[in-house]
């Protein structure tokens, strides 16, 4: 199985809930994404969805990262979900800016429409215009209507990833539209936040099918991210990942924990 072009992480790193579990007792939350990076190669940066963060902020995300850790910022809300792609040219230079504070460490950028906009190609083909070409660029479609053969050939013209993701918001759809691979293993968010850090929801026979289909496509570059919502704890989920793609489990900060005593009796 090859490992250089495989970039496997979790959606987000600062969880109060992982210390103990993940983290060591104590840790101070200034120290955990150090950590992280010692851990997993990769992580996918939620809070940049909610704002665009200080220019100090993300300097210090790489000067607390490993050499080839790699960060794949969510574009901030008000450009996706607030103006709905339309007249975010300032909005986005600012973002791009901040983002390329990382250098080499930034990965693509994920684009996530939400549920309310409906397929509008036009709209979409004037935002793609204004991204910069320089950079990897993934897009999320919460709303079915976007799921056709226009917006597929769309992201194919432009080299835009198509996101998959194992959620029950859209249907899976699993197009090659960029030179990469990005997966989202998101679950339902029925699992509640005071939940995390233990497995609340077996998910292993997804996981083997997702391991089938990365398998399947060796050679290209992935990027492959575990919500907390998904089983209940996502360091768990990205190792189990691994194990079923024949890759050994993560060195954890604290005493890797066994399976069977990793996991909760009863699914819900």
């Amino acid at each position: 199985m090859y490992t250089d072009d495989l970039h496997m992480g979790c959606s987000g790193w600062s969880y109060s809930r992982w210390i103990g579990k993940f983290y060591p007792e104590g840790s101070h939350l200034n120290k955990l994404l150090s950590m992280y990076s010692n851990t997993f190669d990769s992580v996918e940066v939620d809070s940049t969805y909610y704002s665009t963060p200080s220019v100090k902020t993300v300097s210090s995300w790489y000067e607390s990262t490993t050499t080839n850790f790699k960060f794949c910022p969510k574009l901030d809300r008000t450009i996706t979900h607030v103006n709905l792609l339309r007249d975010v040219e300032d909005k986005l230079q600012l973002f791009i800016s901040k983002m390329r504070l990382l250098h080499n460490k930034l990965g693509p950028i994920l684009i996530q429409l939400p549920p309310y906009l409906n397929f509008d190609p036009r709209l979409l083909e004037n935002f793609i215009k204004i991204l910069p070409k320089d950079l990897e660029f993934a897009v999320e479609f919460r709303n079915n209507s976007w799921l056709n053969d226009k917006t597929k050939s769309l992201l194919e013209s432009y080299n835009i990833i198509t996101v998959w993701s194992d959620s029950p918001f859209t249907k899976k759809v699993l197009w090659h539209t960029g030179n990469s691979i990005y997966l989202r293993l998101l679950g339902d968010r029925s699992i509640d936040e005071t939940e995390f850090g233990t497995v609340q929801r077996e998910r292993d026979d997804d996981i083997t099918r997702w391991a089938e289909i990365i398998r399947n496509d060796e050679g290209r570059v992935a990027y492959i991210f575990a919500n907390n919502h998904y089983e209940g704890f996502s360091p768990h989920t990205v190792d189990l990942l691994k194990e079923k793609l024949g890759l050994d489990r993560s060195t954890w900060p604290i005493n890797h924990p066994d399976d069977k005593d990793d996991r909760q009796t009863t699914l819900f």
